[in-house]
């Protein structure tokens, strides 16, 4: 009789696994190695010891690049500390809108984090199980591209787009993006890019890569240029599970016509 195959889930939450102080010696060993031979089998190993090794935290602090993260120290051996680890804290930081960085040492300064994890990775770890992203969203990325087009691309940025054709507008739903994502990002976009009310769509485009993509209510008319652009766009993509889209207001769309930010968030109870 054939059985069936059970699926292991990698990034679980089940407490009896965490704090484990045997994977934060393991965890010394590999911030050891220097970063230049950090190759994808020391990160693939990375992941699975980081998300249960017994750390210190040490409350949030502003990263280089001006965005909330939760500090987790690696402790010294011999040290007393209360246990943290990345299974038990990850939720806590969806909810409240962070990212997480650990360091070698209580000592070492913001910029020389030895890991730092993306809000969005920590989502996409959580819900995906798996650092790369939603499985859609991956697939699809990985067909090959449409013929060759003539017209700018939806950044607006000088990325190609085929010729006009149909496509599909929604809300976004709360599987594509979660409350706490919404929040978040809705706190960044009003902090940072000084949007009083912001709003979102979801575009669906079979022509491009992935097929799903977030509009974010801005036109790259309002930015001081090109390169401004792209850089605020990495930061939305911050909060972003990796291989999701992001894109500006397209010309002609009409901004009242698209989904206040808040509304996918308010009420929504927490983690």
């Amino acid at each position: 009789m054939a059985t069936a195959a059970v699926q292991i889930q990698r990034f679980h939450r089940d407490r009896s696994a965490m704090f484990d102080p045997r994977l934060t010696g393991e965890l010394h060993a590999l911030f050891d190695q220097p970063r230049e031979a950090r190759d994808s089998t020391w990160l693939d190993l990375f992941y699975d010891i980081a998300w249960f090794a017994a750390l210190a935290a040490a409350g949030v602090q502003e990263g280089p690049d001006g965005l909330p993260y939760l500090r987790l120290n690696l402790p010294n051996p011999g040290d007393r500390f209360e246990p943290h680890c990345l299974a038990n804290r990850a939720g806590d930081c969806l909810a409240a809108g962070y990212g997480a960085a650990l360091f070698g040492s209580a000592e070492d300064p913001p910029e020389a984090a030895q890991f730092v994890f993306p809000f969005g990775v920590l989502d996409s770890m959580i819900r995906y199980d798996s650092p790369d992203g939603d499985p859609i969203d991956i697939i699809e990325s990985a067909l090959p591209p449409e013929p060759p087009a003539t017209k700018r691309g939806w950044f607006g940025l000088g990325g190609p787009r085929p010729a006009p054709h149909q496509v599909l507008l929604a809300t976004p739903s709360d599987q594509f993006l979660p409350p706490y994502t919404a929040k978040a990002l809705h706190a960044y976009l009003t902090r940072s890019w000084g949007m009083q009310n912001p709003r979102v769509q979801l575009l669906t485009d079979v022509s491009m890569r992935p097929y799903r993509h977030l509009v974010i209510g801005k036109a790259l008319s309002d930015f001081p240029d090109e390169q401004s652009a792209h850089q605020a766009m990495q930061y939305v993509l911050w909060h972003l599970p990796p291989m999701r889209s992001v894109v500006l207001l397209p010309d002609g769309w009409r901004l009242q016509e698209m989904t206040p930010l808040r509304d996918l968030f308010a009420g929504a109870p927490g983690l």
